[in-house]
């Protein structure tokens, strides 16, 4: 077989999208959000999309550039194969012409996060990255969740509400949440792509707690029916609004739209040291799936 790294051409997603598929079983990635990705990142993020392939099929994938929502200069690089190619190099060789690529952006320091794996961890340290920390993915039927929403809340879907409230949620809550590079200000524009406009965002299912008018609280939803699968992408509360139950009543309407609209698995991730999140989980029967590992190279690899 002749192998070919390559850059990503928008006719490459069918094959790309199925092997993040294979490693990210929680995303409901779908050909149209990869294309959307695509087209929306912003320019500053200085992004390398590869392929690699194998007798014209896709075979590996793999993307590197700088972290944009972070406002720092570390890097990021992500690479992934499929399964049934796995274990002759193609891993190797795309990481390869990403590394190149971080190395002339001036990176390096690069993070990248995977599924905790024996072969993804011997990888990632034969290349100098160590793991800084991780996240506890986990996934709930929403048919089987029989909660009742907590009385006297506003609860209502984050279409009903000006986009604006809802990114202010987004931008205050995501200070707080624990992450190797902290969080810079996504303009309103740049958020409208990667959250109001994304092809999966539901402003259905998500939803928000309001008070006096205004979101205070916000579960954000990516679901694509045709698959039966949802992410919970996001859940915060302003600072002032928390220890009232806001967060859980968001996840648990959000939870009632999953179910009575053809979600089966319905995901999210969280930091395994977030405590207060985590028993709302748990509370709620998200089953957890493994573990994220995010993992951090200083210095050139």
């Amino acid at each position: 077989m002749t192998l070919l790294i390559r850059e990503t051409a928008d006719s490459d997603a069918p094959g790309a999208v199925a092997i993040v598929r294979e490693v990210m079983p929680h995303m409901p990635i779908t050909v149209s959000t990869f294309l959307h990705r695509r087209r929306t990142l912003p320019a500053r993020a200085r992004h390398l999309w590869l392929v690699a392939v194998e007798d014209g099929v896709v075979v590996g994938r793999g993307e590197a550039g700088l972290n944009w929502f972070a406002g720092t200069d570390t890097g990021f690089a992500a690479v992934a194969v499929a399964r049934a190619a796995r274990g002759r190099g193609i891993g190797a060789a795309l990481y390869e012409r990403l590394d190149e690529h971080l190395g002339a952006l001036g990176v390096t320091r690069v993070l990248t996060m995977f599924y905790e794996t024996p072969e993804g961890v011997a990888f990632a340290q034969q290349r100098g990255f160590r793991e800084v920390r991780a996240e506890v993915p986990s996934v709930v039927d929403p048919r089987e969740v029989h909660v009742a929403l907590p009385a006297g809340l506003d609860v209502v879907p984050v279409r009903e509400l000006p986009p604006e409230q809802i990114h202010a949620v987004d931008e205050a809550a995501t200070r707080d949440m624990p992450m190797t590079e902290p969080a810079a200000a996504i303009p309103f524009e740049e958020w409208l792509d990667h959250v109001w406009e994304f092809p999966t965002f539901t402003r259905d299912g998500s939803i928000a707690i309001v008070d006096d008018e205004r979101a205070v609280a916000v579960s954000l939803i990516f679901a694509d029916p045709d698959s039966g699968r949802a992410v919970n992408a996001f859940t915060g509360t302003l600072a002032e609004f928390r220890g009232r139950g806001y967060a859980f009543a968001a996840k648990v309407g959000s939870i009632r739209w999953a179910a009575a609209n053809g979600i089966t698995r319905m995901a999210t991730t969280n930091d395994e040291t977030n405590a207060p999140m985590l028993a709302i989980n748990r509370k709620l029967g998200y089953r957890p799936t493994g573990r994220l590992v995010e993992c951090l190279r200083d210095g050139s690899g």
